[in-house]
């Protein structure tokens, strides 16, 4: 294990340098309902409760769904360990249903766990292979492991469907890093170059892939470039990652 790259990573929303951040495939699965006295509670919305209900029939479905929505409020909460021990004997049980191991999969992954992640993420895509908004997530979780080949085709699937541009942006950042943990840097900078273009009003998955053109540019020894990446993330957001100490490190 000691032979792993190092695994260098952005600075994405509240989870440090852990990995690409988090997509929209969760938020897509819950919607919150309110409880008496004002406790919070999470409902799965109409698909999965379709799928529980396909795999396991209506009438013996009610009270895997009511467990799966149980396992939402630590999971949207960031308590992912506390999900985690709720969703592996359910994953056991309902092993057909692809809900509980996507989510039970972005616990593992959260908690730095990538082979168990890997296993539960394609698990999930094996039982339903259109559900797409993960793949950079099961990338990175490859890349952790070494395994690029799999990423390559990860990659091919979510370029070919292109579900939207950040969930595209993320997997391109996960291509482009396996490509530099190889030692091929302009391999890198060339996957990111086809994302760089400026934005007078950017979003977020811009930043992060200006942030991560200017570190693959660094790295590479092309400081000019790398300055002007990490410049133009700077400009629109100054707190971003640790772009100000990028910049100071760079000089003017």
């Amino acid at each position: 294990m000691s032979s792993r790259p190092t695994r260098e990573r952005v600075e994405w929303i509240d989870e440090g340098k852990a990995g690409v951040r988090r997509t929209e495939a969760t938020r897509a699965k819950t919607r919150p309902r309110a409880a008496k006295g004002g406790r919070r509670e999470l409902r799965a919305l109409d698909d999965v409760v379709e799928e529980f209900e396909k795999r396991l029939g209506r009438k013996n479905s009610g009270r895997a769904i009511k467990r799966y929505e149980a396992a939402l409020v630590p999971f949207e909460a960031n308590r992912y360990d506390e999900a985690r021990k709720m969703l592996l004997p359910m994953a056991r049980e309902y092993n057909g249903v692809s809900a509980i191991h996507e989510i039970l999969g972005l616990c593992l992954y959260r908690s730095g766990n990538w082979a168990a992640a890997a296993r539960e993420l394609e698990r999930a895509l094996e039982i339903n292979p259109r559900w797409l908004f993960n793949h950079a997530v099961l990338a990175d979780c490859h890349r952790a492991l070494g395994n690029h080949a799999r990423i390559l085709e990860l990659w091919e699937e979510l370029a070919a469907a292109s579900p939207n541009a950040e969930i595209v942006a993320e997997g391109r950042i996960v291509v482009a890093g396996s490509l530099a943990d190889q030692g091929d840097l302009n391999g890198a900078i060339s996957m990111m170059k086809t994302a760089a273009d400026d934005q007078s009003r950017p979003g977020e998955h811009h930043l992060r892939l200006w942030y991560v053109l200017g570190d693959l540019h660094d790295r590479a020894g092309n400081v000019i470039l790398a300055r002007q990446f990490f410049e133009r993330v700077a400009r629109h957001e100054p707190e971003f990652s640790d772009v100000a100490e990028r910049l100071s490190v760079l000089g003017t």
